[in-house]
């Protein structure tokens, strides 16, 4: 939502470099404060726990974490 409100010229809006970037690449927004630091943030895969991790669970846990650590980075 805020995304859509951003590219219609509706305001500005913050958020990950790995959602953003296309559009900033195309020309359909600007970065307004390419020196700013910010904190890194956790992303975390919530489930619920037990002994039997389910394998479409696990494997897809496992793909989120090399997906975005690529995607971060």
């Amino acid at each position: 939502m805020l995304l859509a409100a951003a590219l219609a010229g509706a305001g500005i809006t913050y958020g990950p470099s790995f959602v953003f970037d296309p559009y900033v690449a195309d020309g359909r927004l600007i970065v307004l404060m390419p020196d700013l630091v910010t904190a890194e943030l956790a992303i975390q895969a919530v489930y619920p726990t037990n002994r039997y991790v389910p394998l479409k669970l696990r494997s897809f846990v496992d793909h989120l974490a090399i997906e975005l650590e690529a995607a971060l980075s």
